[in-house]
């Protein structure tokens, strides 16, 4: 595949060979399935009909407190209402608002947590190994 500079499809997006995370077909079958009952879990995200963040807890503990969150209307066969963004300091993060009942927003909470892949010890040793760790803390 070549890489292409402006992508205006998927089928251009060109992964990374050093990607150092690995998922198993299993667990790759899995994600497409919780993809396409609760959509994109990834971003933060807040069921509107329970007043419950869905997913992003880790990652609102790091955001300013008072950041804006900005969004539209946006309906999707996933239970979508809204999407946005949240502005915390000069960083916007992802957002999405979902329409949920509890029993929906109880099996995406699991999902959200059950599909991630795992390092593969070997290409993250090297990419590791290539980094001027300087300024990081990893």
């Amino acid at each position: 595949m070549s890489k292409v500079k402006n992508p205006t499809v998927v089928r251009e997006l060109t992964p990374s060979p050093n990607n150092p995370r690995r998922i198993s077909e299993k667990r790759a079958a899995q994600l497409g399935k919780s993809m396409a009952k609760f959509g994109d879990l990834s971003s933060v995200t807040y069921n509107v009909k329970s007043g419950h963040l869905v997913s992003g807890h880790q990652r609102v503990r790091h955001l300013l407190p008072n950041a804006r969150v900005e969004k539209k209307a946006c309906t999707d066969d996933t239970g979508t209402v809204a999407v946005g963004r949240i502005l915390s300091g000069k960083n916007a993060w992802p957002y999405r608002e979902v329409n949920w009942d509890e029993q929906t927003e109880t099996a995406a909470l699991i999902a959200a947590n059950a599909q991630g892949g795992e390092f593969e010890d070997v290409g993250l040793a090297k990419l590791v190994k290539g980094l001027d760790m300087k300024g990081f803390d990893m």
